[in-house]
């Protein structure tokens, strides 16, 4: 209607309507659940998590609920926690959880001394990485056949894990 006032109707079939949010492949896929926004949930993950860091000194529990939290929140496919064997040549996964906040049994592992990999990289920079595209030029040289496998054509992070400043592994997240 406002090109047609403008004397610009002409235009109408070639403006395309303004993108919705099922638009982007990148959305979230969290479940949609009545009365619960992500936000409420994430404040209830963040307040049993308090409650869990005052009542418990058991890391493993920490971790578990934090990585259920995280894929049934967030809406990965899969949240995994890769922990630094004692040697430090390879990480192996510990726990796992499916979107659905389900464990799961997942086993893989990661050499750290084949070949560089992003996991090693992750340790080096100690910073996350987030691969969108594993076969992009960018992580070419990172994406090891251990990796290649985990990551099945898909999207995922890798964030270092540490206590008093050592590394002991890291938690994945991938879609």
């Amino acid at each position: 209607a406002l090109l047609n006032s403008y004397g610009a109707s002409v235009l109408n079939d070639l403006i395309k309507p303004l993108p919705t949010e099922d638009d982007f492949a990148n959305k979230a896929k969290a479940p949609k659940k009545p009365g619960i926004s992500r936000e409420k949930a994430q404040l209830i993950a963040l307040k049993e998590l308090s409650q869990l860091a005052k009542t418990s000194h058991d890391f493993n529990a920490f971790l578990q609920h934090t990585l259920k939290s995280v894929a049934k929140i967030i809406g990965f496919d899969r949240c995994t926690f890769y922990m630094l064997t004692t040697d430090k040549k390879q990480v192996q996964s510990r726990f796992s959880f499916t979107q659905n906040g389900a464990k799961e049994e997942f086993h893989a592992h990661v050499s750290l001394v084949e070949s560089k990999n992003i996991i090693s990289l992750v340790f080096e920079t100690d910073e996350a990485q987030l691969i969108n595209q594993y076969d992009s030029k960018q992580w070419r040289d990172y994406i090891s056949y251990d990796l290649n496998d985990i990551i099945n054509e898909g999207k995922i992070c890798f964030a270092p894990v540490k206590i008093n400043d050592n590394f002991i592994g890291v938690i994945s997240a991938q879609s």
